[in-house]
């Protein structure tokens, strides 16, 4: 019902989910106006500290809670929300943030636009709960998803310098790059991200000399690979607990992308990027040591993405976006605490290892018919 509803009128439908978007971005602002975020504390007087000349890795209990777990980069590109006043800043960030998912998901190229709509849908709660926390990853999914669009607009230079972003805001972000196997002009981008990358991560020496720029690199690969920043909301989280060392899990989460990447090159089918792009954002989260729950927002975009360029069709594809958005109703004040530290630590998980095993195995069992390169025209 709610998909012939879309088809109707899909141009109207998403002028409404913008305006939801916008304005629970407003009402995100001031909740935040009313509780300081420590995020974005975190975010901001990191900035500070490497105008400073201080150490951006350790903690600073007067400040804020936790430590600064980004690239040395990120503290010079946030710098122009940092500087605001609380207010200014953090709205701005979270605004900014707001359009920027809503613009790389319109202009996905191979995706129709009633399906969009069902998209937006289907990310809102994963995007609440990051807008409400000031998190990174709405920028992060969004410049991952630019990536991809770029890819097939043959904007080279454009896919080059969002891959480095991603980079420079979290490491793994940048394993987007990989969709340059399954397009022309390998070496355009090539050159376009290996200068952006290195361009942005040379921004610190504007702040800093090399001493101390070299000091923050190996303070940030420190602590990256520390234990600081181990979560338990991944397979590698689950393994760790049922006793499996994490080289285990990085070896076999590997040796799957490598397959996967492998058996998706010699198949025969229309949407290769679009396949590996809703992959490795299940993937990357999956398997990634510093999963947590808003992390989850990209792992909602690769499925939701795969299910969008798939049409939504088929029962067994609706039967898994019904499962996975029940999941997201139980993440909520109405259950007890001992259900909902079971939902996050676990169940979440294993609601998302679903749809990442059903596109490993269509890759190779040739079963369900590749996506289509092509967004189907509206009637």
């Amino acid at each position: 019902m709610i998909k012939a509803a879309f088809r109707t009128n899909a141009g109207y439908w998403q002028t409404v989910l913008f305006i939801l978007y916008g304005l629970l971005a407003i009402v995100v602002c001031f909740q935040l106006l009313h509780s300081v975020s420590n995020n974005f504390i975190i975010f901001s007087q990191s900035s500070r500290h490497l105008l400073q000349g201080l150490p951006l890795y350790q903690l600073y209990p007067q400040q804020y809670e936790d430590y600064f777990l980004y690239h040395p980069s990120f503290a010079v590109l946030f710098l122009p929300f940092g500087f605001l006043p609380y207010s200014a800043g953090v709205c701005t960030w979270t605004l900014l943030s707001s359009l920027l998912i809503l613009y790389a998901i319109r202009s996905v190229p191979t995706i129709a636009p009633r399906e969009k709509n069902l998209l937006l849908l289907f990310l809102l709660p994963e995007f609440i709960n990051n807008l409400q926390y000031a998190q990174t990853n709405v920028v992060l999914v969004s410049l991952m998803v630019l990536t991809y669009n770029s890819f097939e607009k043959k904007h080279w230079l454009q896919a080059g310098l969002f891959t480095a972003l991603c980079f420079c805001i979290k490491g793994y972000g940048g394993i987007v790059g990989l969709l340059f196997l399954f397009y022309p002009n390998k070496w355009k981008f090539v050159l376009a991200a290996g200068i952006a990358t290195i361009a942005i991560c040379l921004l610190p020496l504007f702040f800093t000399n090399v001493t101390g720029a070299i000091r923050l690199y190996t303070d940030w690969l420190g602590m990256i690979s520390s234990d600081e920043i181990r979560e338990s909301m991944s397979v590698t989280g689950i393994a760790r607990k049922w006793g499996i060392t994490e080289g285990v899990v990085t070896i076999f989460g590997s040796i799957l992308l490598i397959v996967f990447t492998g058996a998706l090159l010699v198949a025969q089918r229309f949407g290769k990027g679009m396949l590996l792009l809703s992959w490795l954002l299940l993937w990357v989260v999956l398997f990634n040591r510093a999963a947590e729950s808003p992390t989850y927002l990209l792992a909602a975009m690769g499925a939701g993405l795969w299910l969008a360029a798939k049409g939504f069709a088929g029962n067994w594809l609706r039967s898994a976006a019904v499962f996975i958005l029940v999941l997201y109703l139980l993440d909520s004040d109405l259950f007890p605490h001992i259900h909902r530290q079971f939902y996050e630590n676990q169940l979440k998980v294993f609601a998302y290892l679903l749809p990442l095993i059903i596109m490993f195995a269509n890759v190779f069992s040739g079963l369900t018919p590749g996506l289509s390169n092509r967004p189907e025209r509206e009637n």
